[in-house]
């Protein structure tokens, strides 16, 4: 018999792969077990953190979430409040919430004022920017929901996780130069630095960011795009499809004479499962990492 491919037995062990082949996510199981016994109202602002709200059994009391709230997909079916930074204090006051659990760009901050004028109790949690501080948050959630064993356990399983990853890191590293494009719209496409979701995602990964001379997302300049030299290119499902394709994106200024171009090298991977910094941070390095060895094999 073969012995398992350890990216695979990493993801059947983290609930991505059913030794049938199917997909039953971790979160799914927490939902059917979920008891709605003490759980607050609750109005979730943030991917990451509704994700969270959901991986300790507390789904049932998510009474509407923000734009960035779409995994899983059975809170689509739900209110919707909106942009996180352009919220509508009667927008969420209409659902009747106890609890309000924001990202730290929920705003604007007078919005936030005015429901907690009205009775409401709102935490805004720090940002998430490495594995320890997703740690921390899913403690703070627990503690919020008065879910600690639940918070513990999904702790000690992602620790797990995490170090399943760290170990599979030891293989031959990518060995690439990776640059992230981020497009908002058209016409607004910026180059990420240092200090960025981006630039740890692809530390995580092994890869070398190709801008970090620079701090923060910079908007895209042709001749310091060209110095960079990537060796591949790194964008969002979403950016994509804002630009208008792969096609679109290689024809950004300078991009064409870049390494990555001249190979068509891209990686394109869903903003959230790759920037959110949520419970499925280990399985977005995996998923970033093996999809840059991939595109680095390719030849044009």
């Amino acid at each position: 018999m073969q012995s398992m491919n350890p990216r695979r037995r990493f993801l059947m062990q983290a609930g991505v792969f059913s030794i049938a082949g199917a997909a039953p996510a971790l979160w799914q199981t927490a939902s059917a077990q979920s008891e709605s016994g003490n759980l607050k109202r609750i109005v979730s602002i943030g991917g990451a953190i509704t994700e969270i709200v959901v991986r300790l059994q507390g789904e049932a009391g998510i009474a509407g979430v923000d734009t960035t709230s779409n995994f899983p997909a059975s809170l689509q079916k739900l209110p919707n409040v909106g942009y996180a930074r352009k919220l509508s204090a009667e927008g969420i006051l209409s659902l009747g919430p106890q609890l309000v659990i924001a990202s730290h760009e929920a705003g604007p901050s007078v919005v936030l004022r005015q429901i907690e004028a009205a009775g409401i109790k709102v935490q805004q949690l720090p940002e998430v920017r490495s594995f320890k501080d997703l740690l921390n948050t899913i403690a703070s959630i627990g503690n919020l929901l008065q879910r600690q064993t639940q918070a513990q356990q999904l702790q000690q399983q992602l620790t797990q996780e995490w170090t399943q990853v760290q170990n599979l890191a030891t293989s031959p590293a990518v060995k690439a130069r990776a640059l992230f494009v981020m497009a908002h719209a058209p016409g607004q496409v910026m180059l990420a630095g240092r200090d960025t979701h981006a630039h740890t995602i692809m530390e995580y990964a092994g890869l070398q960011n190709a801008f970090a001379d620079v701090s923060g997302y910079k908007a895209i300049n042709a001749e310091a795009l060209i110095q960079s030299a990537p060796d591949l290119l790194i964008a969002t499902e979403q950016g994509i499809k804002t630009l208008g394709g792969n096609s679109a994106l290689l024809a950004l200024p300078g991009m064409a004479q870049t390494p990555a171009a001249r190979q068509q090298r891209v990686v394109v991977q869903e903003a959230m499962l790759m920037l959110g910094f949520g419970p499925r941070l280990p399985q977005a390095v995996l998923s970033l990492r093996d999809a840059a060895q991939q595109q680095m094999r390719k030849k044009v």
